[in-house]
């Protein structure tokens, strides 16, 4: 988990630059979303490298579980509630 958490955001930072490329050259640029998104990125970083190095392999592991779930949780409703939006027009 410490080595994959890194290794993943490495790779994120190649899909960002290849998303902002795209929404700038097409101008649907939000430079104020995009600060407030980068100063979350940064904090979210900083104290996540903190806690890594404190907490054990295996509370590490619960964690990340339980964000991505959340995470998940997340999505699938967003994905239903818009098909039922979209049904409804």
């Amino acid at each position: 988990m410490k080595e994959a958490a890194p290794t993943s955001q490495f790779i994120l930072l190649f899909a960002s630059a290849a998303g902002l490329a795209a929404h700038s050259v097409l101008g649907h640029s939000d430079f104020f979303q995009a600060l407030l998104l980068a100063a979350g990125a940064f904090a979210g970083g900083f104290v996540g490298a903190r806690l890594s190095v404190d907490i054990k392999e295996k509370k590490l592991k619960i964690l990340v579980s339980i964000a991505m779930i959340a995470a998940s949780i997340k999505l699938f409703f967003d994905a239903t509630n818009n098909q039922i939006n979209g049904l409804s027009s």
